[in-house]
């Protein structure tokens, strides 16, 4: 039997553009305006470490990239930098559909050769289908949001401690249950020196806030269609927050503040049904940032922050669905942090 190398691989796509093909007639500027958008932001971000990693491969078809590499770090170094450019196109929207997000699956695997037809000038070959290609693919549609899961193997090649992933005992949103999920965060990568981690977060967090209010009432179907996955991009932004240097921790937890309607009344103005799974998401950051840098924070004001939201959450009718969600095997800490502190 053929002993084959093994590499990882990146399965990205745009989202939305199925909607995008289908609306009659097809919206062929901006179809061609985020493929272009994406090629760009590839060539930015992947471009500058092939000079050092010259076993990466990328092959760009319709509105997906595949990108192979045998070193895991090189592979989430790149997949950051390019959701984080592509995502940014994103802040100039002014309608839904403007909205500038990829979706990725990494998966490890065989990598299979196919020199059967050489590229000419009629004829693009995509050399990349390793045996984690349909992983990969399944993978990136685990969950809604600008979101990258991982396989197993992927996720045990990561430095366990520290590492900016998730295992999901029970990955929570919109699918069919999955358990265990495994993801990678990558937002985290955006922590400098020039607050680009809270400058990107905020800006998400106005243009959904923009976007929100284009329509006096929402309903679920319409939302989950036009806003979810942006809103799906924030609550990720959010539980990175978690993994912010102590040299940036208190300016990370003061933008997300920021974003609850304790520090700005008219987000408790806002229909609950779309706000209160961010609050949740905050909440919870919070006071893991709390945790991890105790010098750094006054536990009465968390504490403080986390029970006026929570009053908010119960004067809106619901508290009770915040229980629920506190019943997910993955907030078991954070319920038991919230009733240790007598909040609950």
């Amino acid at each position: 039997m053929t002993t084959r190398p093994k590499r990882f691989l990146l399965f990205a796509d745009i989202l939305g553009t199925r909607s995008l093909y289908f609306s009659q007639p097809p919206r062929a500027d901006l179809i061609e305006k985020k493929r272009v958008s994406l090629s760009h932001s590839i060539r930015v971000a992947f471009f500058p470490l092939i000079a050092e990693n010259p076993d990466i491969h990328i092959s760009i078809f319709s509105d997906t990239v595949l990108v192979a590499c045998s070193e895991i770090a090189t592979l989430l170094t790149g997949a950051s930098k390019l959701f984080y450019l592509y995502s940014s196109k994103s802040l100039q929207a002014q309608y839904t559909d403007e909205l500038f997000l990829l979706r990725g699956g990494i998966a490890y695997g065989e990598v299979l050769n196919d020199q059967a037809i050489t590229p000419s000038a009629c004829v693009d070959v995509s050399r990349i289908f390793d045996t984690g290609l349909a992983l990969a693919y399944h993978l990136e549609g685990i969950r809604k949001g600008s979101r990258i899961f991982l396989c197993r193997p992927t996720f045990e090649t990561m430095p366990q401690e520290n590492a900016p992933c998730e295992e999901w005992k029970a990955v929570t949103g919109i699918g069919e249950p999955i358990s265990p999920a495994f993801e990678y965060y990558w937002p985290v990568s955006l922590f400098d020196h020039d607050n680009t981690f809270c400058r990107f977060t905020n800006d998400l967090f106005t243009l959904w806030r923009t976007l929100f209010a284009k329509s006096q009432v929402w309903e679920v179907k319409d939302y989950d269609k036009a806003l979810y996955q942006l809103d799906e991009t924030i609550k990720l932004c959010v539980r990175s927050a978690a993994y912010s240097p102590s040299d940036l921790a208190v300016a990370t937890a003061a933008a997300l503040k920021g974003m609850l309607p304790t520090f700005d009344p008219q987000l408790a103005k806002l229909d609950i049904r779309f706000t209160w799974g961010t609050w949740f998401q905050i909440l919870r950051t919070l006071l893991q940032l709390q945790e991890k840098h105790p010098s750094l924070f006054s536990a009465q004001e968390v504490e403080r922050t986390v029970a006026e939201t929570l009053t908010v959450v119960s004067s809106k009718g619901y508290m009770d669905t915040f229980l629920t969600e506190l019943e997910n095997p993955d907030y078991q800490s954070f319920g038991q942090k919230l009733r240790l502190l007598g909040l609950l």
